[in-house]
């Protein structure tokens, strides 16, 4: 799929919850440029596009879930009080196969972080533009952890409708 301003991307498509529908989900996708040295504590600015529309953006499940811990904003990992992130605990129940590999350190993520995922039941085609509605989520985690990577569509995706779910630097780093 191209996106005037963003480029080419490539996601994937999972099956829906409740009936099985087709939903087509676009992970990591920047919405801002890294936050990173001077970016530290400035407002954030917006992300250059992704490519020229010649090769796709890989925003895959496959590859946004084998390391999602480094696509989270900066937040205490499992080991740094010895009580478990609940982003983490979440990942680990929905997940159980791939719990050996979560990190186990005193930070998670990265400050390059400003992304946001988009899942849709219907893509714009050449002579159909589905105009859908949209629903933004922002994550929960006291403005200290947290990231979307639980939050997916579920059951709402049954319903004919996009859903838009944003990071935001979260703690210290999230302050302005």
């Amino acid at each position: 799929m191209t996106v005037p301003g963003v480029g080419k991307l490539q996601g994937s498509t999972k099956a829906s919850q409740f009936t099985g529908r087709d939903v087509h989900h676009f992970l990591h996708i920047p919405y801002g440029a890294s936050t990173e040295g001077d970016n530290r504590f400035a407002p954030p600015q917006p992300a250059a596009p992704l490519n020229d529309g010649q090769d796709a953006y890989d925003a895959s499940y496959l590859t946004y879930i084998t390391g999602w811990w480094n696509h989270v904003c900066p937040q205490p990992g499992p080991g740094i009080t010895g009580k478990e992130n609940p982003v983490v605990n979440q990942f680990r129940a929905e997940h159980p196969e791939m719990a050996k590999a979560l990190p186990t350190g005193p930070m998670l993520g990265t400050e390059d972080c400003l992304h946001l995922a988009v899942f849709t039941p219907q893509l714009p085609e050449a002579d159909v533009d589905p105009k859908l509605p949209v629903m933004v989520y922002i994550h929960g985690g006291s403005f200290m952890l947290g990231g979307y990577i639980g939050a997916g569509p579920g059951k709402l995706l049954e319903r004919d409708m996009v859903l838009v779910a944003i990071q935001y630097r979260v703690g210290p780093l999230g302050r302005n």
